[in-house]
């Protein structure tokens, strides 16, 4: 039932902004398209690993 491609990324990255300091992390994802048809839907989750802390997030994309 899987249309797409099981994916997984891993980036860095750079949080900064006014009056606080620029900091580096990484962000590791993965994201898993599902195929309906003419549409797909996307759903994702990454980690963001950045000043000595943790981010989830989790996200859902839709492509036609």
């Amino acid at each position: 039932p899987l249309g797409g491609d099981w994916y997984i990324n891993a980036a860095p990255i750079v949080e900064f902004g006014s009056g606080m300091n620029t900091q580096y992390g990484a962000r590791l994802g993965t994201r898993l398209p599902i195929a309906l048809g003419v549409v797909s839907i996307i759903p994702q989750v990454n980690i963001d690993f950045i000043a000595g802390g943790r981010n989830l997030m989790f996200g859902l994309g839709i492509s036609i």
